[in-house]
């Protein structure tokens, strides 16, 4: 069989490639329980089959949920890099049930710490001696641990200079080969048996990423050439702000940084107690990574709430997307290990997909998605860029579900347009054309209904829609799937802070706008009518979403200054509260 594929003889070279066959066998064992659970619970089971859908459906989220806890447990058990793809599952939406990102989310915040003997064991290979004759003080207890490192808090020889200095997990640069053969042989045998169900992507991409992330001086490099990437914007530069290296001090496994003090994203509550108002930093985070995505092209590519910080500005910042003035906020970005370089044709064929999206333009966003291979897709591809169902992002009436959609034991995937016939997965038609007037600019500036919610949790729940997403994956261009990390993160990010998600979709608009506009090459008087034109339906309508939410508070305030009309007051603020621009 070809290398990566499923056999005796691979899981055996990944035993020996780790040094520790205990994980290759307790990975090998967790996935067979968990394929006889399957079994013995749906196709096996003398009472399945009889159940009604619903009921069928409640027992399958049983069952959903009980060996996402072993998968959690295995990733915590194994460490490394299991836990790094454990953290990944639990942002795949569309690719797995709604009950493994809720069973493996704990996965993002609890990480093992190492004992202080590894550390400094680390630290003297590394520097040539150990930490106490390398600083004049190296804090034992580490201050923040993830799944390829932890932080420890130091001062430098000199006896005055704060540092944060990051240790490697001792041992995973050795395993990593042997782990990474693991996965790809789990991966093809899933494949083998389910054969719509081909994630060679996923290991493709680990294969690739992880010994960038297990490279502390690649690590060091990509955080200096971030801060020249922010440098074309200064005012921003000023407000988005990164850990100075200490050369010296920094190796393949040790990095050494400046100590910045600064409130996890993650910690809401220490936001607000700063003195920040969330909705300026989650402007300003939107601000930032629409700047790498659409302008820079040099994308850091996991900006989950624990490894951003956030302080207030030092006086006379250059004010910048969040507010001026006392309050004013000030990111720190950490953990640099993994960057994606977008190419100028790349960004600017995203930018025109986006500009599609937020116009409701199904044509362009289908061109879009033929352009990143996935054109029959579009539909899904669409939904899983935005986490937003078919309909609400065309205007067009769901398709009523078939008796091939019955049929389907898992649920109707009809938020995405994925449906199941006898010849599998395929995109049906819907049945009106798009709203002239669809907005997508403001649909997707407000938060999801939870009726829209409940119909992407249903569909993620389908074999069809995690077959389809699964083949989708696998043939858009490989920038693109760091791209959808980042926009989860984004995600994790407005969640954390309890911010609306009108701030990136203003400063993804502008962005696309700006880019698209750069790139047209149109010339003449006509021509500069027709770019202005095309990037003023964009500005418009973030303009105008603005200015209703404005008008909206004014009312508010009317109504309530009014007397008598404090309920209507009320209502009409909790009904806008959540579109804070």
């Amino acid at each position: 069989m070809a290398s990566g594929g499923w056999s005796l003889a691979n899981l055996s070279a990944s035993a020996a490639a780790a040094g520790g066959a205990g994980r290759v066998v307790r990975t090998a064992a967790t996935v067979a329980v968990i394929a006889a659970d399957y079994a013995l619970s749906t196709s096996l089971s003398p009472t399945y089959g009889r159940l009604s859908p619903a009921d069928a459906d409640a027992a399958l989220s049983v069952v959903h949920t009980r060996n996402a806890g072993r998968m959690r447990r295995l990733c915590e058990a194994n460490g490394g890099l299991y836990i790094k793809l454990g953290q990944h599952a639990a942002q795949l939406h569309f690719l797995v049930p709604p009950e493994y990102c809720e069973g493996l989310t704990p996965l993002l915040s609890a990480c093992p710490v190492r004992p202080y003997a590894e550390v400094a064991a680390t630290v003297a290979e590394e520097l040539g001696a150990p930490p106490d004759e390398v600083f004049a003080s190296f804090d034992r207890t580490p201050i923040a641990s993830a799944s390829l490192a932890q932080v420890h808090r130091a001062v430098l020889a000199d006896g005055s200079t704060p540092v944060a200095v990051k240790v490697q997990h001792r041992g995973l640069r050795d395993a990593a080969a042997g782990d990474i053969a693991t996965v790809k042989a789990l991966v093809a045998a899933v494949h083998a048996l389910f054969p719509a169900f081909n994630y060679s992507w996923l290991a493709e991409e680990t294969e690739r990423n992880l010994p960038r992330e297990l490279d502390f001086l690649n690590e060091a490099a990509n955080n200096e050439a971030c801060v020249t990437a922010m440098a074309s914007r200064p005012e921003l530069a000023a407000r988005v702000v990164t850990p100075d290296v200490v050369w010296p001090l920094t190796s393949p496994r040790v990095l050494t940084m400046s100590w910045e003090p600064g409130v996890p994203l993650a910690d809401p509550a220490g936001v607000v107690a700063a003195g920040l108002d969330p909705a300026a930093v989650g402007a300003l985070v939107a601000d930032a990574f629409a700047h790498m995505v659409f302008r820079s092209g040099w994308v850091h590519s996991d900006p989950h709430p624990s490894n951003v910080l956030v302080r207030p500005a030092p006086a006379g910042t250059a004010p910048a997307a969040g507010g001026r003035g006392p309050g004013t906020p000030q990111l720190v970005l950490l953990d640099h290990g993994l960057y994606q370089q977008l190419s100028p044709d790349f960004r600017l064929e995203y930018a025109r997909l986006w500009r599609a999206i937020l116009l409701a333009d199904v044509a362009g966003l289908r061109r879009g998605a033929e352009v990143m291979g996935v054109g029959e897709h579009y539909k899904l591809f669409a939904s899983m860029l935005t986490m937003r169902s078919w309909a609400s992002l065309s205007g067009e009436a769901p398709p009523a579900p078939t008796a091939a959609d019955a049929t389907d034991i898992s649920g109707v995937a009809t938020a995405t347009g994925v449906t199941k016939g006898a010849s599998g997965s395929r995109l049906r038609a819907a049945t009106a054309m798009p709203s002239a007037r669809q907005n997508n600019v403001a649909a997707l500036s407000t938060p999801p209904t939870a009726s829209s919610l409940a119909e992407l949790s249903a569909s993620a729940r389908t074999s069809a829609v995690a077959a389809a997403a699964a083949q989708l994956l696998g043939r858009v261009p490989r920038p693109l799937l760091l791209v959808l990390k980042v926009n989860d993160n984004l995600r994790a990010v407005a969640a954390s802070l309890s911010a609306p998600p009108s701030a990136t979709v203003a400063a993804s608009a502008m962005a696309v706008a700006e880019l698209l506009d750069a790139a047209d090459s149109r010339r003449g008087v006509s021509g500069w009518v027709a770019r202005k034109w095309a990037k003023w339906q964009l500005v418009w309508r973030v303009w105008a979403y603005a200015w209703s939410v404005w008008a909206a508070r004014v009312w508010a305030a009317v109504m309530v200054w009014l007397g008598g009309g404090a309920n209507e007051g009320r209502r009409t603020t909790a009904a806008t509260l959540a579109l804070q621009a």
